[in-house]
């Protein structure tokens, strides 16, 4: 077990330097998790004693690096597997400050609200809506994952991972209640 956790501690330090070689800041390198488990072979041969045999330690490190330049993101993907890196899961894509869209949507929403609750007013017959009460519930987005992937064969090692951000969203939830007024 120690053995493996040292081998484990030397490929982790390793990666981390060719995450900071490539410009990564510390404070966007975690650590996320670190596990380590006995490894044993299932397979069943002639003449070997029934039951799993052990045969050894198996130690994993899993980082959560967070990228700013989404340019860079295939070609640091390709890095890491270049490096040692073995998994990979993601990336997750997120703003990085997503507060001015959330009043952004405050805003929208309320006034949506505001048409709806009117014209149901005027539609039931009712001189005027009046806001009662207003709850919200935001979501930011996800934020962000490690990176996983088997280690993959590429066709062409000059060209890196491609990438597409696609679009991020961030989004508010209001519930507003609205009485009706004759």
């Amino acid at each position: 077990a120690a053995a493996a956790m040292s081998d484990n501690a030397a490929k982790m330090e390793s990666l981390i330097a060719v995450l900071a070689k490539a410009g990564i800041a510390k404070k966007d390198i975690q650590t996320s998790g670190i596990n380590l488990s006995a490894q044993y072979d299932y397979s069943e041969r002639p003449g070997a004693p029934a039951g799993p045999r052990f045969i050894g330690y198996e130690a994993s490190n899993q980082l959560t690096v967070k990228l700013r330049d989404i340019k860079k993101v295939g070609g640091l993907l390709d890095t890491m597997v270049q490096a040692g890196a073995t998994n990979i899961n993601g990336p997750s894509f997120s703003i990085d400050d997503p507060s001015p869209l959330i009043v952004q949507a405050r805003g929208a929403a309320l006034k949506t609200a505001k048409t709806q609750a009117d014209y149901y007013a005027q539609a039931a017959g009712y001189r005027s809506a009046r806001l009662i009460s207003i709850a919200e519930n935001n979501s930011g987005g996800m934020p962000p994952m490690p990176m996983v992937m088997s280690a993959a064969r590429f066709k062409d090692a000059a060209a890196s991972t491609p990438v597409e951000p696609g679009q991020v969203a961030s989004s508010v939830t209001l519930t507003v209640q609205y009485a009706l007024d004759k």
